[in-house]
């Protein structure tokens, strides 16, 4: 499974943060779909967030990088979006059997919940 990811390079790319990596001022990383699937698994367990998937990439990053940082150093992540319209997309990435069970039968009571 892919995950989808948003790079400066994504032509829907806003132009103040083109304007602000041009001027030096801001930097991208990428991250891998594994390094997400942890950051996505992590921030929901550590915090009780369900991050969006753009904000998962953000965390990925955060992780890597906070090792190395000093203790008064801070990181900011902006949680953008909301996670659970992200759940069913991630529950493919997920190996976890009972996870896809619950997820599975959720979607099948909203869907019975919706028809009805």
């Amino acid at each position: 499974m892919s995950i989808p990811r948003h790079s400066p390079t994504h032509r829907h790319f806003a132009p103040i943060l083109a304007a602000l990596w041009q001027a030096g001022n801001i930097r991208f990383e990428a991250a891998t779909d594994p390094e997400v699937l942890e950051a996505f698994t992590l921030t929901m367990q550590k915090e009780g967030l369900i991050p969006a998937l753009e904000s998962a990439h953000a965390f990925a990053g955060a992780f890597k990088e906070a090792p190395g940082m000093g203790k008064d150093d801070i990181i900011l992540i902006n949680q953008s979006g909301r996670g659970d319209k992200d759940i069913f997309t991630m529950a493919d990435a997920f190996t976890d059997q009972q996870w896809n069970e619950f997820i599975q039968k959720k979607a099948e009571k909203n869907r019975v919940e919706f028809v009805s």
